[in-house]
């Protein structure tokens, strides 16, 4: 039996950060490594529903499952500015692209209610709205 070697990416460096926008094949898809205690996992960021805070760790909810990372929300916030990522409250990143409805103005995204605060409300449903109207889904 043949065994083939494989160059296995070393991902050390990235361990606990999480860095955005790595090179990809299509110019329109952004890529991200999300770092955290127990090594990084490369993550296609169309693909991540919501990020939220839980403590002092970050959680990733993606089609993939849950991954766990570090960072702040601050940071995140910042670098995913330019995409339809928007802020909903405290601890809470939602990916617009993936918000399937409005439910007494809190947002289910892929079958879970994500809360969105009072004071981003506002704010919150005129974002869905500009997503609506540039995307068109």
């Amino acid at each position: 039996m043949k065994i083939n070697q494989i160059e296995l990416y070393n991902f050390g460096p990235y361990e606990g950060r999480t860095v955005f926008d790595l090179a990809s094949e299509d110019p329109g898809r952004r890529i991200c490594i999300i770092g955290g205690k127990n090594g990084a996992q490369r993550v296609d960021c169309a693909r991540i529903y919501y990020i939220e805070a839980d403590g002092h760790s970050l959680s990733y909810h993606t089609a993939d499952g849950r991954l766990s990372g570090t960072g702040t929300m601050k940071e995140l916030e910042a670098a995913l500015a330019d995409s339809w990522f928007f802020r909903c409250g405290k601890g809470v990143l939602v990916n617009l692209e993936h918000v399937s409805a409005i439910v007494e103005g809190d947002a289910v995204v892929h079958g879970e209610t994500v809360q969105v605060s009072r004071a981003r409300r506002k704010e919150f449903l005129a974002a869905f709205n500009r997503y609506i109207n540039e995307v068109g889904q």
